[in-house]
């Protein structure tokens, strides 16, 4: 059959695997394509865009690898990335440097018009398109792994520490079962799971917070615009204050002219772009800030908070994400009931 649609030389046969990691996509895709000869078979494993594929629009690295006629393309991953990854990991679309200031609702509306147009240009010029959605349900992967366990001859399990689930888990963790321990992740942090979950009843203290200093304090008039691109321009006459802290230390550009941090337990603006090293930000309503002053960016000052989950929706992300992105060069200081 591969040899009649190699010499038949009219259409090309394009297989597209999705799935979440682990889920099998490249066992697969060695399973499908066993008795398929190579030398008529490309396939292809999409992951994060290279620098080259950024600079194109998002379906140019796809389209490049389209197979000719009368060949098999296979695409581990494919431009579905596009609206499932991207969507997560906001730094993904800030790479692209769309133009202007897209608004995300319609960015991803815009981007389902041009997958379903391309897969009809691509199925007009001879392209047979067949899409694989791989999904291994929760309830599966629990069943292959107690299954693996009970294959585990000679090992004490009661010695050991099993576990599958995470904090949330331990609403759901079965009484009869060899699992005995869960991977706490935001519950260390003193950070809830989902705030409609069953956890949301339990009292946490936030360990985690984020700080920085005011560097410079400045009045500028009504009209002056503030950082790069000058995204921002000042309404009023205001006073302005430039934090020693941007995206070099975990403080995100996705929280440009969107965030707010607290100076004297008030709440101030992030106006313009975040920078590598700085943020400014409005303390027009804040007496007396001055060089030097605290500036919070996650955590308490006084009676006002900004909470880690407040601060990841400002920046696109999820708190997971934030917690990882505190860069190296930001001092840590742990406080425990002995000190700092």
């Amino acid at each position: 059959m591969q040899h009649i649609f190699y010499a038949y030389e009219r259409r090309s046969l394009l297989l597209v695997f999705q799935a979440m990691d682990a889920a099998g996509k490249d066992s697969t895709i060695r399973a499908v394509l066993s008795g398929v000869n190579p030398a008529g078979c490309q396939v292809y494993s999409f992951k994060q865009p290279s620098h080259e594929e950024l600079q194109h629009d998002f379906l140019w690295r796809t389209t490049v690898r389209q197979p000719e006629r009368g060949r098999i393309g296979v695409f581990n991953r494919s431009y579905y990335e596009e609206v499932l990854i991207a969507r997560v990991h906001p730094e993904i679309l800030a790479a692209q440097q769309l133009p202007g200031r897209p608004d995300l609702e319609q960015v991803w509306e815009q981007r389902y018009v041009s997958i379903r147009d391309h897969e009809k240009h691509l199925a007009r010029n001879g392209t047979v398109i067949l899409k694989f959605w791989l999904n291994v349900s929760k309830e599966e992967q629990r069943r292959r792994f107690l299954a693996a366990l009970a294959k585990c001859r000679g090992i004490a399990l009661d010695r050991l520490f099993v576990h599958a689930d995470n904090s949330a888990g331990l609403e759901t963790m079965p009484g009869a079962s060899p699992f005995n321990a869960v991977r706490i992740g935001l519950l260390q942090f003193g950070v809830l799971p989902h705030p409609r979950s069953l956890l949301a009843q339990v009292r946490t203290e936030p360990v985690f917070s984020f700080h920085t200093r005011v560097g410079l304090v400045k009045a500028l008039p009504r009209g002056t615009t503030i950082s790069y691109g000058r995204t921002h321009t000042l309404a009023r006459d205001s006073v302005v204050a430039v934090l020693c802290a941007g995206y070099g230390d975990g403080f995100p550009r996705s929280a440009s002219n969107r965030a707010s941090v607290l100076i004297h337990g008030r709440s101030c603006a992030v106006l313009g772009r975040v920078t590598m090293d700085q943020t400014v930000v409005d303390v027009t309503g804040v007496p007396g800030v001055a060089c030097g002053d605290e500036a919070v960016l996650v955590g308490r000052q006084g009676s006002a908070e900004i909470t880690l989950a407040e601060f990841s929706r400002w920046a696109d992300t999820i708190p997971w994400e934030t917690l990882c992105s505190v860069t190296k060069r930001v001092p840590r200081v742990y406080k425990t009931s002995l000190g700092v």
